[in-house]
């Protein structure tokens, strides 16, 4: 959950000792579904994880996990890691003709965003995934109220500005339904969209843009349609 009022940006959050590359909120709210969605014990595969924090929340929570990320060095969970490039097709290939079916879930929180091709990535979580097995993903939510803000005064998204691709990445935004043509595309289905991060009421920031938008969004926000509040999509889907 999101503060009401919030003080410049949000500070790095950690569990024991690793970064967590989400926005704050995300990982609770991702186990909550993981926990109604999946029983303890099942094999789930962490893509994109990044140091380990939410592995190693799955570990510590009685999951089967096995991560993948670029580098093992970057690494610190307890669990098996699989240095794997997510943009690579080959080595996706290659991972799917030794683990295909093999999990009962896969999460992956804030990966999409940084891919070439989200549609390569999808598909290869369905073709890992079990009959029946979930999906739990998160992207920044280029739909909100904020965005569409800063979309029209800038012709930039919110998560995909000069400084999101420099510093974070951030190459590939996804709309909700742009995620649900993708999935039911490839064969999944019952997608849902789960409330996870909300905006806050207001930013307090030096960017005078980011000050007219939270001073004037009770004007227009009310007249905006779709999920305008989150600032992250978490949605779930079955193979």
């Amino acid at each position: 959950m999101t503060s009401k009022i919030l003080y410049g940006f949000p500070k790095v959050e950690y569990y024991k000792g690793m970064e967590i590359f989400t926005a704050p909120g995300l990982h609770s709210s991702a186990m909550n579904i993981v926990k109604n969605y999946i029983s303890t014990g099942n094999k789930i595969l962490d893509a994109g994880a990044g140091e380990g924090a939410f592995s190693q929340y799955l570990t510590d929570n009685g999951y089967q996990v096995i991560s993948l990320d670029l580098k093992q060095s970057d690494f610190k969970a307890d669990n098996t890691f699989n240095a794997i490039d997510l943009n690579n097709k080959d080595q996706l290939d290659k991972f799917i003709e030794e683990k295909r079916n093999a999990f009962d879930a896969v999460i992956c929180l804030e990966v999409t965003e940084h891919l070439k091709d989200p549609w390569l990535f999808i598909y290869f979580i369905k073709s890992v995934l079990k009959k029946e097995g979930i999906v739990i993903m998160s992207t920044p939510n280029p739909a909100s109220w904020l965005s569409r803000f800063l979309f029209f005064f800038t012709g930039r998204l919110y998560h995909f500005r000069d400084q999101d691709v420099r510093e974070s990445g951030h190459i590939t935004p996804l709309f909700d339904w742009q995620l649900e043509i993708i999935m039911r595309e490839i064969g999944f289905s019952d997608i849902r969209f789960h409330h996870s991060v909300s905006l806050p009421w207001y930013i307090v920031s030096r960017k005078t843009l980011f000050n007219a938008a939270f001073f004037l969004a009770p004007l227009y926000r009310w007249f905006m349609h779709g999920r305008k509040n989150d600032d992250i999509l978490l949605v779930t889907a079955k193979a």
